[in-house]
């Protein structure tokens, strides 16, 4: 038998070409064979660590200077992760760190780090075709006269849980803390104080497509010319997504949370938006573009045109489960100023001020109203609808269909005035303190008050009644369980009062229709409690 010495199972680590790298066998192959193969699992392993990284990790330590941070991108070479193991001071740049055509950068801050441009300088710059992410950073003051103060973007821009603070771009530039012509996505964080002529925080543009989710945008403002878009401006052929967060007390001349321009598209979900502020229109949002609203909250935003919204005529807004209150405006649409096309469903429109003329929701364009509330809006013309007179360019056209519409507070002539085409169906129209629910305006434009039939007015209407209107009901409203909760009386005569349409298959809740045979008038159906059904069970003995 021949000896196998060491030297046999020596690995050669001058290359890792293990499809050339041979072990020379001993004499006696059966004793050595799983020592070859062990030897060679070896090669492998250790010729597998030896392979370059594709991507490499930097940790910075103090002294943390804006020439660390470089320094430390140039050594990720094609991308890596820098966490910053930095003090709370601020990191003041001189100049943008750009991250070039193929990098992919993740720069960590652990929730402390701060990176200010000093009120002089922009923080990073991102080319196309490259990555940046931002996690637990605070990036602050920065300053250019391009679009984007703190960041500006062609890449792929990805944000969490980090602030922006007090960013501003000047000379008329757009996007005072971040612009993107690419992709960007905020997850968390805060965006406040920032400035600019149009995107107070955010300017969206180019073909992109981003995503704000959980994200909390207050005090930022659009200055000068345009000044559109408090928080955001979403321009044509980009698309955005809103779900959750929190936009207060912004402000701009036009849109003071967002405008978002003609060819774009945007879709906010259970977000609020509160105490935002207009000179002019669309004290929440200005509707350039198409809007989708599901299940948001719109609280004390303000204008002169549309307190919460303002569609533009060629703007398109579908709001559904919006609670719209105690907003302001100071001519028209306390909640909605239309000219463009609004959908309205499944809805809450309550406490709305108009402080001059028109109404919580003002139409020139052509709006449809399905299983919505109006409850205790004030206007001095129209409380809670009004619609203008048909024009070349205001079709004005409006059909209210399971609308409930209760006026308790002294204000205007009526809660609805129609100068246009005006179709009502299944409503409750009820007014106590006012003059009229309906009242047909005096423009001496033709204009058609039309019932659809399943109405019910509190006084004698303003249109030729069907005959299953009724007129001369107020049928009351009861709060069940809970404040929020408002419903029919059971014993309202709107209770299984009126035929079903397919254009209501559920209530203002959800509640399907019918739920006794035939449906009820207005926004609500009353739920139907069956009693429980008791099953007898045969007793078998032994069980």
């Amino acid at each position: 038998m021949t000896n196998a010495p060491n030297s046999h199972l020596v690995l050669s680590l001058r290359s890792c070409r293990s499809n050339k790298q041979r072990l020379e066998p001993p004499s006696d192959a059966w004793r050595w064979g799983r020592l070859r193969a062990a030897a060679a699992a070896a090669i492998a392993l250790v010729c597998l660590l030896r392979q370059p990284a594709h991507a490499a990790d930097v940790i910075v330590q103090p002294p943390c200077t804006e020439a660390a941070l470089r320094n430390a991108v140039t050594q990720v070479d094609t991308g890596g992760t820098i966490t910053l193991n930095c003090p709370a001071t601020p990191i003041v740049f001189a100049q943008p760190i750009a991250i070039g055509s193929g990098k992919t950068v993740v720069f960590r801050g652990g929730g402390t780090v701060v990176l200010s441009g000093g009120g002089k300088s922009r923080l990073f710059e991102v080319a196309d075709g490259a990555t940046l992410r931002l996690q637990d950073l605070t990036l602050q003051q920065g300053a250019a006269t391009s679009h984007g103060g703190a960041v500006t973007s062609a890449g792929i821009l990805h944000i969490e849980n980090s602030n922006l603070l007090n960013n501003e771009v000047t000379g008329g530039a757009y996007g005072g803390a971040i612009a993107s012509s690419g992709s960007l996505r905020i997850e968390g964080g805060n965006l406040q104080g920032n400035r600019a002529a149009a995107g107070g925080a955010i300017y969206l543009y180019g073909a992109g497509s981003s995503v704000f989710a959980g994200v909390r945008m207050a005090g930022n403002v659009a200055i000068g010319s345009p000044g559109t878009g408090g928080a955001f401006v979403v321009d044509a052929g980009t698309s955005l997504s809103v779900s959750g967060g929190a936009f207060l007390a912004n402000g701009a001349v036009y849109g003071g949370t967002a405008a978002v321009a003609d060819g774009a598209t945007v879709v906010i979900a259970d977000a609020l938006f509160q105490n935002n502020d207009v000179s002019l229109s669309g004290g929440a949002v200005f509707v350039g573009g198409a809007v989708t609203v599901t299940e948001s909250r719109f609280v004390a935003n303000s204008g002169n045109i549309g307190g919460s919204f303002h569609v533009g005529p060629t703007g398109e807004l579908t709001v559904v489960g919006a609670m719209f209150t105690d907003g302001l405006a100071s001519i028209s649409g306390a909640a909605i100023d239309n000219e463009g096309t609004l959908k309205l469903s499944q809805s809450t429109v309550q406490r709305m001020t108009t402080s001059a003329e028109y109404a919580a929701v003002d139409n020139s364009g052509t709006a449809t109203i399905v299983n919505t509330l109006f409850l205790d809006n004030i206007g001095a013309d129209a409380n809670s609808l009004h619609n203008h007179s048909q024009t070349l360019l205001n079709p004005s056209q409006m059909a209210l269909i399971h609308v409930t519409v209760l006026g308790r507070r002294d204000g205007g002539l009526a809660e609805v005035i129609n100068n246009g085409t005006l179709t009502m169906k299944n409503s409750n129209f009820c007014t106590i303190t006012n003059d009229f629910t309906c009242f047909e305006g005096t423009s001496p434009e033709a204009k058609v008050t039309q019932s659809l039939g399943g109405n019910f007015f509190s006084d004698q209407g303003c249109m030729v009644p069907k005959p299953t209107d009724t007129l001369g009901i107020c049928a009351p409203l009861i709060e069940q369980p809970a404040p929020d909760e408002i419903g029919p009386k059971e014993w309202a005569p709107i209770i299984d009062a009126v035929d079903c349409t397919p254009d209501a298959p559920v209530d203002i809740r959800g509640v399907a229709r019918p739920q006794n045979g035939k449906c009820d008038a207005g926004a609500f159906e009353l739920l139907t409690y069956e009693a429980p059904k008791m099953i007898w069970l045969p007793l078998v003995k032994g069980k």
